[in-house]
């Protein structure tokens, strides 16, 4: 089994998951021959700390930058013999979380809009319990030391009357606690940024995806998220057929009920990662990117079919594990691909 991601804080008061583990793995993929190369090592916000609630900036410690990414490798099947996936580093100690530099109340959809418009780095816009009619759309950007945080309470519900109740397209993006509900359309679409970071959200309801991440979307972290009640994938990951798709994705610790995890071909470099998965109605994850690690999963066994469908070279599976504690079956869509897969 894997140990826990390493953490530590970023500006906004926003836990960091290191990705030591998914790097490793992802370097034993590439086996001898031209497997996909190592992922970097990047960082993904989680939780936000308190501060006090002001309307002008605050004086802030210096914050930890979240490190740049590189470019993930393309994937082919390796050649040789498999080689054992590694044992992770243990976790790195946390660091002391410094303050957002401005926080702005929002305690209603007027307000929310003109706080998502008027939105700088180290901005954190809090969110009151209360319901929220958008469509709400994150179109500015943080930095990697300085994000831009939304961040609600657990009774916050962000709805529409059209379309997805939130779109970002921007960067260094944390969006934190709160409940979506969405008509015929995903729940959450991220669409073409780098660093965005979508944790503890619950989709109660969904016609399509619960979260769609679409175009050139770089780090994209969901995490500890419930997402049932979709008519679509709860993660839809790219596009068949899209000009750019997105890389360096992480689904880590969520609960999905219902449909599964989908992730195009093209789209490279992510993971899915101590996530539980109930009720399935198929695969937990349909699998057709490239060098992709799914690991340390749990679930009920779909009624037909394997747990685990791989359609990509290059991936890598590990301690994936159905309810009764059976090892979840994997299957394949050209048979020739298992000759590529690392399966442990």
């Amino acid at each position: 089994m894997l140990t826990p991601r390493s953490t530590r804080q970023g500006r906004g008061g926003a836990a960091v998951l290191g990705s030591a583990a998914l790097a490793l793995a992802l370097a034993a993929c590439s086996g001898s021959g031209g497997g996909p190369a190592p992922r970097p090592s990047s960082s993904t916000p989680g939780p936000t700390s308190s501060a006090p609630t002001t309307t002008g900036p605050t004086t802030t410690e210096p914050g930890t930058a979240t490190p740049q990414p590189s470019a993930t490798g393309s994937a082919g099947a390796p050649s040789g013999p498999a080689t054992p996936l590694p044992t992770p580093s243990a976790p790195e100690s946390p660091v002391p979380a410094p303050k957002p530099l401005r926080v702005v109340r929002a305690a209603d959809s007027a307000a929310l809009r003109a706080a998502l418009r008027d939105a700088r780095p180290g901005d954190r816009i809090d969110l009151v319990r209360a319901t929220y009619t958008g469509p709400f759309v994150v179109s500015e950007s943080g930095t990697a030391a300085d994000p831009v945080v939304l961040t609600g309470a657990r009774q916050t519900v962000i709805t529409t009357t059209g379309g997805s109740p939130l779109t970002v397209t921007g960067s260094h993006v944390r969006v934190k606690t709160a409940q979506l509900r969405a008509g015929s359309a995903p729940a959450v679409v991220v669409a073409g940024g780098q660093d965005v970071t979508l944790d503890r959200l619950t989709v109660l309801r969904a016609r399509q995806a619960g979260v769609r991440v679409t175009g050139g979307a770089r780090l994209v972290y969901v995490l500890r998220s419930s997402l049932g009640g979709t008519s679509g994938p709860a993660v839809q990951v790219g596009a068949a057929g899209a000009a750019a798709q997105p890389s360096d994705v992480l689904v880590d610790g969520c609960t999905v009920v219902g449909q599964g995890v989908v992730v195009a071909a093209g789209a490279t470099g992510g993971g899915v990662h101590g996530t539980s998965f109930s009720r399935p109605g198929g695969p937990w994850v349909r699998l057709l990117g490239s060098g992709w690690i799914v690991d340390d999963n749990t679930g009920d066994a779909p009624p037909s079919g394997p747990a685990l469908l791989v359609g990509g070279p290059g991936d890598a599976l590990r301690s994936n594990e159905t309810t009764g504690g059976a090892a979840a079956v994997v299957g394949y869509t050209d048979p020739a691909l298992e000759a590529s897969t690392r399966v442990g």
